[in-house]
């Protein structure tokens, strides 16, 4: 759930250069921004660490054979039979710690962005700052809405809930750097161009059939 702590400080950084863009490379220095990074890894090990070790202490009833792509924790109840207190107490943190307060966190941070941007006068200033938010907010609607869909799916739907895990494991990654490299001037005019080949081509091969 290191994901959500990531989310934020994008979040964050979008706050601070939009709200207070005079003090953004003080805050956001080289200095601050590595011992960010260096957190974020540290939390994440000692977070794997944790539940690696309430793991050991749990058994499997039946089979220890796990029907996902990955071993969350709504995975691993479902092959044993007794849950260990470590692992629902290193669960419940983890829920509260790297997944709610980010999240609210991120709800602050773009509620001060929006009361900035509906105060600008002009649509044009409003348009171009919602621009450079528009790719994080993507983002953060399909992680989340993927992320709690999955775990609303009822323990009996194993088929929807891969393919649920499957979106948010491996294809909202995928479309992470698609959707952020959309904003970028050049890739839109290289896309546009691609598109219009496409489309050229196409005419071609129908008009020589």
């Amino acid at each position: 759930m290191v994901e959500e702590i990531l989310l934020f400080i994008m979040a964050y950084d979008r706050y601070v250069a939009i709200c207070d863009p005079l003090h953004y490379h003080h805050i956001l220095s080289y200095r601050n921004c590595s011992l960010i990074t260096i957190g974020i890894w540290t939390v994440a090990f000692l977070n794997s660490v944790v539940y690696v070790t309430s793991i050991l202490n749990m058994s499997s009833c039946h089979s220890n054979i796990i029907h996902q792509f990955f071993c969350d924790p709504k995975s691993l109840t479902k092959t044993n039979c007794r849950t260990s207190q470590l692992f629902i107490v290193v669960t419940f943190f983890e829920i509260l710690i790297l997944a709610f307060i980010p999240f609210v966190c991120t709800f602050i941070s773009y509620f001060q962005i929006f009361s900035v941007i509906f105060k600008m006068k002009t649509k044009e200033s409003r348009k171009k700052v919602f621009s450079t938010c528009s790719s994080h907010i993507t983002i953060i609607t399909m992680y989340y809405v993927a992320g709690v869909i999955g775990y609303l799916i009822p323990p009996y739907s194993e088929v929807l809930d891969i393919i649920f895990d499957t979106v948010y494991s491996n294809i909202i990654p995928v479309l992470n750097p698609i959707i952020y490299s959309l904003q970028n001037s050049n890739i839109q005019s290289a896309l546009m161009r691609l598109i219009r080949e496409m489309c050229f081509l196409e005419k071609y091969l129908w008009f020589s059939l």
